[in-house]
């Protein structure tokens, strides 16, 4: 099973983060690479990428008070299976943490499927700068 962790500190409160990205429907209006990401539903993410790929996502948990939420690729065009993640944002002194992790199989290179997840949660993190 392949497994990926990033982490940025903000100068910003864990609140101010999480009402940017607390809501997951809301993810295209701070990553680079996603053009739309509509909840269907009460669960279902779809992530329309601006290459137009789509990702199908489960929505598997939301917790405002935590500030965390859970999901899992149902439909991807990645060569991976069961991927699972999280957002989560902590409280820091002056400022707060996102940890965006995940894990997954992956059914071709691990190790370049890993550096492109990687990317995807740099990428997306490093715009949230720019955001708060």
């Amino acid at each position: 099973m392949s497994k990926v962790s990033v982490s940025q500190e903000y100068n910003a409160s864990a609140n101010a983060v999480w009402d940017v990205i607390g809501d997951p429907a809301g993810i295209s209006s701070w990553h680079p690479a996603i053009a739309s990401s509509p909840v269907e539903g009460a669960k279902n993410r779809v992530c329309t990428l601006t290459n137009g790929a789509k990702v199908i996502e489960e929505i598997i948990e939301h917790d405002d008070a935590q500030r965390r939420y859970r999901y899992r690729i149902v439909k991807s065009p990645l060569p991976m299976t069961d991927y699972v993640a999280s957002i989560s944002v902590s409280e820091m002194d002056g400022g707060s943490k996102v940890t965006w992790d995940s894990e997954f199989n992956a059914t071709g290179d691990a190790i370049e499927l890993e550096e492109m997840i990687r990317g995807l949660y740099e990428a997306g993190l490093g715009a949230l700068t720019e955001r708060l």
